[in-house]
């Protein structure tokens, strides 16, 4: 994948942020009824997971065909396709409302929803696990990123573009005060990013951090000044963070998926 194209992810990141925002303050009715259940962020965020998977399943595929034995590399990316795809399935309850499944009484008895998932089960810790996993994504790709790698045994690792775009998505929360958060470790990855881009004289590394502290800050000021103006169901938010959380997964998948097709013909 060409740089360009991960470059129109954090574009597109930033983009969605801002109008997200303009929608949370001005059509306040319009952001509320689209982070629905069913309704399109939702059905958004599936189709980027569902995208994501097919690019993992390739990649693995690619992998295969290449070293003609498995490998951890191309087990790696099956296993994550496979995750890929749950998550698809259980964002859209595996198409409950679709195809009008009943719940059964066993997981009504344990779902938040009465939904036909598992991550209703316990909403709060799936939220927190997700915004860990992203965190963890940062923390480690950023070491890679200063220690000048890019590839990883045979897989590509994210670009600068794409860190920051994952970087931006534990952000957006409801926030009911300022106050430190788990999340806020990004900032650790940010400003060590920051650091390598002055230190390294990259303006590109150096516009894109800069920009995405600048929007962190941004979404914390509007979430906080007007947080009253947040949905009764109190979901909206996660809606959105989820759907900014998969766009990335389909981009990152589609980056690796670009490499071992890349070095499949060489």
């Amino acid at each position: 994948m060409k740089e360009k194209t991960s470059a129109y992810l954090f574009i597109g990141q930033i983009a969605s942020i801002l109008v997200f925002s303009y929608l949370f303050l001005f059509q306040i009715s319009l952001y509320d009824s689209i982070s629905l259940e069913d309704h399109l962020v939702e059905y958004l965020s599936a189709i980027a997971l569902a995208g994501a998977s097919v690019y993992l399943f390739k990649s693995s595929r690619f992998q295969f065909s290449k070293t003609k034995a498995y490998t951890w590399q191309n087990a790696l990316l099956f296993i994550m396709a496979i995750i890929l795809f749950i998550g698809a399935g259980e964002e859209i309850s595996w198409g409950q409302r679709i195809f009008e499944i009943q719940t059964p009484e066993s997981l009504i008895a344990i779902n938040d929803q009465n939904e036909l998932n598992f991550h209703n089960v316990n909403k709060k810790l799936f939220d927190r696990l997700l915004d860990w996993v992203t965190i963890l994504f940062v923390l480690i790709s950023s070491v890679l990123y200063i220690s000048n790698k890019r590839i990883l045994e045979g897989i590509r690792l994210p670009d600068i573009y794409i860190i920051c775009a994952f970087a931006l998505c534990p952000f957006y929360h409801q926030y009911n005060s300022l106050h430190f958060d788990y999340y806020h470790l990004i900032y650790l990855a940010l400003f060590a990013l920051l650091i390598y881009a002055i230190k390294s004289k990259s303006l590109k590394a150096l516009y894109t951090v800069s920009l995405s502290i600048a929007t962190t800050i941004l979404i914390v000021i509007i979430h906080t000044k007007y947080n009253h103006l947040f949905p009764s169901h109190k979901n909206s938010a996660n809606e959105y963070r989820e759907l900014l959380f998969c766009t990335c997964c389909l981009f990152y998948a589609y980056h690796i998926y670009g490499g071992t097709k890349k070095s499949l013909n060489t």
